[in-house]
């Protein structure tokens, strides 16, 4: 229990709760926020091609490393996407992987996950989709899990691969990463306001979110001739369906920034999606696989598509979204990840009720509310 506690990157009275989180997640709405649909199109959008953006939450390790199944269903989503972001929660710095695996969260190797490449290539290839569509971030709090050159190791598995790594900060790294889909520009930057182990070399490091405060990304933004700017953000606390106020904050400083997508990950489960102006903001997408057995909230695996607009002053922006639920099923050494409706019972009514607890009814997709508009952050801060 000593080793799981030095290892937290979270203040000492929160260390203290995590387990009690870890198996029934927060559900304060801690700022009182309004919550969007789970899907919604922008009115009155000519007739133009559309780049599909699929986002997931988090790729984590998985006992014995077994390489989850994935639902034709899923796997259509991923090869009708353009690009696909996720982060891979994880150090990649070993190359096979091990029957006999096991990751813990009590114990001497309580919180260190170092990711085989054969697991993630497998997971790749699974997703029907090719390597070069994935932007995968490797900024976030298990960046340093296997010493100062955790970083380096990831980027040079990841790309042996044939996926983007985005967040890695070597000697002359950029934090914005350029990709080109249907004529449209983009970049995307991946930071971390987390790290468990502190201990990566100065000329390999991850992006954090002080650095990415210190930057003028708007600058680049325009410098680079980018269309849209995509933020993959490692942030927020674990075990929580609802951002706190720093985090929204965070969100509208970004979007004032330059950033019109921005995608959430770390705290395991959904978070609400919220806009700040034309900018669109995921808290929080969950994971996506992970080897979290005993807590039920973790096997909910999102999967956003958001439809970007090509042309005219549509051009880059957000002009609909649809999130899609699936979920992790174990059954012994087999796992695979399925539409939530066809998950077994217990689990799905479970999973249900935490969906509808943080995304709005349908009926509220044709409201007024759903779509871009003046950022809520300041409607809304005086009623948490």
């Amino acid at each position: 229990m000593l080793k799981s506690i030095q290892a937290s990157p979270y203040p000492w009275h929160y260390t203290l709760v995590w387990f009690l989180y870890y198996f029934r997640p927060s559900i304060r709405n801690h700022t009182g926020m309004s919550t969007l649909p789970r899907r919604y199109r922008r009115p009155r959008v000519p007739d133009q091609p559309l780049v599909k953006l699929c986002a997931i939450g988090d790729i984590m390790v998985m006992q014995r490393d077994r390489v989850p199944r994935l639902d034709p269903l899923l796997r259509t989503l991923f090869a009708d996407a353009d690009i696909i972001v996720g982060c891979c929660e994880a150090t990649v710095a070993r190359t096979n992987a091990k029957a006999d695996a096991e990751y813990t969260v009590v114990g001497k190797k309580s919180f260190i996950y170092n990711m085989p490449e054969e697991f993630l290539r497998g997971v790749i290839a699974e997703s029907s989709a090719a390597p070069e569509k994935w932007y995968l971030a490797l900024a976030n709090n298990h960046a340093g899990d296997d010493g100062p050159d955790s970083a380096y190791a990831t980027v040079r598995h990841m790309r042996n691969i044939g996926v983007h790594p985005i967040g890695y900060r070597g000697a002359d790294a950029e934090p914005i990463t350029q990709a080109t889909a249907k004529g449209l520009q983009i970049g995307i930057a991946s930071w971390t306001h987390w790290l468990n182990q502190d201990v990566l070399r100065p000329q390999a490091q991850v992006w954090k979110t002080a650095d990415i405060a210190s930057l003028s990304l708007a600058g680049r933004k325009r410098d680079l001739g980018l269309d849209c700017l995509v933020g993959a953000a490692h942030w927020e606390y674990e075990w929580q369906h609802f951002p706190r106020r720093a985090t929204r904050q965070s969100a509208a400083d970004l979007a004032r920034d330059g950033f019109d997508v921005i995608l959430g990950s770390h705290p395991h489960v959904l978070q609400p999606f919220e806009w700040h102006g034309d900018t669109l903001c995921a808290y929080s997408l969950g994971n996506f696989c992970s080897g979290f057995g005993k807590s039920y909230a973790a096997r909910m695996a999102p999967v956003l598509v958001v439809e970007l607009g090509t042309r005219g002053p549509h051009r880059g922006k957000v002009v609909g979204y649809e999130l899609h639920l699936f979920a992790q099923v174990d059954a012994g050494d087999d796992v695979a990840i399925v539409p939530m409706d066809r998950a077994p019972l217990p689990l799905r009514a479970k999973l249900t009720r935490r969906a509808e607890r943080v995304m709005a009814p349908e009926a509220a997709s044709t409201t007024a509310g759903a779509g871009p508009g003046p950022g809520s952050m300041t409607a809304t801060a005086s009623t948490g």
